[in-house]
């Protein structure tokens, strides 16, 4: 992820942001709320522009604006999650890091299991095989010598990682060549094949073509972009899976599914999403029609 988040910040939204209070009987703002206010404010005013003239907008301050719109909350989901089956017989941690890892990055629940596969088992056979009604897509990884280093079967939703030719006395270096590779795997077994460039330039992105251990290497990219993880929450939703991805707790409210409010930002935009009008709406009476 970039470190500085480009957001376009318009005025509008800054001031409509900024007001949402506890309206309940004349109360003042909460004072958590102006606390925050003051501080988003502050940092707005000394923030850098951005190319197009809007705000560039720092973690810390998208954590303060995400905060005073209620914080993150998660949906809940069906619970079915993409299965990672480390097939290579070894104990060496890469496949639980790759979750770990891909937890913060990736709104799919990843579910990681250790499988004995014999040297005559087909690899999509025993992928395959692996799959439940609640683990339907798979990545399996394996040690394959002289075999493709990915195969691909999108139609199946499964994919296979095969680290052979990926080894080397560098185990840091190791797994991040699997990590890479198992993105990709995830990318182009899961429909995440898309990426937008604007202005239709070319964008390195995990996808970009790898011939080599060093064409691996010199890859800077290590994960899926935004878009391709979007590609992947639709495609794999075809086969139940659903993304968990978090919004702000004041969206949550809107949408209707938000869970009760635990502190008093959360309590004053519930409360004023579900509040009862407090004036009538009037409806002019349509004009009668009078025939000449």
């Amino acid at each position: 992820m970039k470190k500085v988040l480009t957001v376009v910040v318009a005025l509008a939204v800054v001031a409509m942001c900024g007001t949402v209070k506890a309206e309940e009987n004349g109360k003042e703002d909460i004072k958590e709320l102006s606390e925050l206010n003051k501080k988003i404010k502050a940092m707005l005013e000394v923030a850098p522009k951005g190319p197009h003239g809007g705000k560039l907008v720092s973690p810390e301050l998208k954590a303060l604006m995400d905060q005073r719109s209620g914080g993150l909350v998660v949906p809940k989901t069906n619970g079915k999650t993409m299965l990672l089956v480390d097939a290579r017989g070894v104990k060496d941690g890469i496949a639980e890091a790759f979750s770990r890892d891909a937890k913060g990055r990736f709104h799919i629940g990843i579910t990681t299991v250790s499988r004995d596969i014999a040297d005559n088992d087909d690899p999509f056979e025993f992928a395959n095989g692996c799959k439940t009604a609640m683990n339907p897509a798979v990545l399996m990884l394996v040690d394959r010598p002289g075999k493709p280093v990915l195969s691909i079967y999108p139609e199946e939703a499964v994919g296979i990682v095969n680290v052979a030719s990926l080894k080397t006395a560098d185990k840091e270096l190791f797994g991040t060549r699997v990590a890479k590779e198992t993105w990709r795997g995830i990318a182009l077994a899961l429909g995440g094949f898309a990426t937008v460039a604007p202005n239709g330039r070319v964008v390195k992105s995990i996808l970009t073509p790898v011939y080599s251990t060093k064409d691996l290497d010199d890859m800077n990219v290590k994960s899926l972009s935004p878009n391709q993880c979007t590609a992947v929450y639709e495609s794999i939703s075809k086969v139940g899976i659903q993304a968990a991805r978090p919004v702000v707790y004041s969206v949550a409210v809107r949408q209707g599914w938000a869970p009760a409010p635990t502190n008093e930002i959360q309590k004053a935009i519930w409360d004023k999403v579900h509040a009862l009008p407090t004036e009538p709406i009037k409806i002019a009476p349509e004009a009668k029609k009078v025939k000449d």
